[in-house]
């Protein structure tokens, strides 16, 4: 009977990957804001050690405040959080007068978060799951080199949404239709069920994605798109 040499080979090849981790982590600053059982918390968040990882969470509000006290040079994100959204994280980081890399790693082939953090500026974006999915090492290269990074499926996904008008939730379009009929800031948080600051950060990623200049703009290019409906508002 030949010998199984599968296990040997998945261990050479693990050790060549944390290899490749440590030289290209070495020096370098990296904040882990991921949800629990992705790629990139099961590998990565199990080879960062202090002093590379200087902080962790799963929670956005809290990642948020934690990334502006401790300055990383790399965010690491998955678009999923145990509260609040991995997206929205990255475009608040954008915000800043000092941005860290970020670094978004996509849980779901879903064309409407890949095209927002495209708006967004991310420095990388890709898959979390598959082998053509673009791996956490390739893109962490490619970032500290000054190059965007695409997953080659990310790329693949990203070609085919061309032209296709932007992608909204549900809640997004329950917001919109909120802010057609001109309610205040307290009175859409309390329609869609959250925080007014969280609401006012959901307008802001709104007008940004739709391109407009106010609020008003903001639902008519929504009409224009066959975002919203006429007879909803």
């Amino acid at each position: 009977m030949e010998p199984d040499y599968t296990a040997a080979r998945q261990a050479s090849q693990y050790r060549t990957l944390l290899k490749r981790f440590r030289q290209l982590t070495q020096g370098q600053r990296i904040y882990l804001a991921v949800y629990s059982h992705t790629l990139v918390h099961l590998s990565i968040g199990n080879w960062l050690q202090p002093p590379t990882l200087v902080g962790a969470s799963r929670r956005e509000e809290e990642a948020f405040e934690q990334i502006q006290r401790l300055g990383p040079g790399i965010v690491m994100v998955t678009e999923r959080l145990e509260q609040g959204s991995g997206l929205s994280l990255c475009a608040r980081l954008g915000e800043l007068t000092r941005c860290p890399l970020r670094m978004l790693m996509v849980t779901t082939p879903s064309v409407g978060p890949l095209q927002w953090a495209e708006q967004l500026g991310v420095e990388a974006i890709a898959m979390d799951s598959g082998p053509d999915g673009g791996r956490p090492l390739d893109a962490l290269q490619s970032v500290l080199k000054g190059v965007l990074y695409r997953g080659p499926r990310v790329q693949e996904l990203l070609s085919r949404a061309k032209g296709q008008r932007v992608w909204l939730t549900a809640q997004e379009q329950q917001l919109l239709q909120l802010v057609a009929r001109g309610l205040t800031d307290q009175q859409l948080a309390e329609g869609i069920g959250q925080s007014r600051r969280a609401t006012q950060r959901q307008l802001a990623d709104l007008r940004m994605r739709l391109q407009a200049g106010d609020r008003w703009e903001m639902v008519i290019n929504a009409l224009q798109q066959g975002l919203l409906e006429i007879s909803k508002v």
